[in-house]
């Protein structure tokens, strides 16, 4: 039998800034049996941030207030890239700021026509 991870564990750190992290625990069901649950963790991208904000300074020098704007803009994407993560339940997704939950998506269920 192999050990699994406790089901409070913490979901494991980025490799790499590309790569989904897939992070198991386990829980308990209701025969007190355990299964494995996989989670994933969408890594921080800093790409969209950081090309914006090259892409603001040519227009900064055609017009002010536009590449001021752009600009402001890649640093509130930057700042919510390195705050947020994202992490993807079998059932739902999970907005973490820093270790506080703040959203929880589930599904939407079919209609009833």
């Amino acid at each position: 039998m192999t050990a699994s991870k406790p089901a409070d564990s913490k979901p494991t750190e980025p490799k790499s800034a590309d790569a989904p992290v897939q992070s198991p625990s386990s829980t308990t069901g209701s025969a007190g049996s355990t299964k494995s649950v996989e989670c994933v963790e969408l890594a921080s991208n800093f790409r969209v941030p950081i090309g914006l904000a090259a892409i603001a300074i040519p227009i900064l020098l055609w017009n002010l207030w536009v590449g001021s704007v752009l600009e402001l803009f890649a640093v509130f994407l930057a700042v919510q890239a390195a705050t947020l993560r994202l992490i993807f339940t079998p059932t739902a997704l999970d907005v973490y700021r820093g270790e506080k939950l703040i959203r929880h998506f589930l599904p939407e269920r079919p209609r009833k026509k």
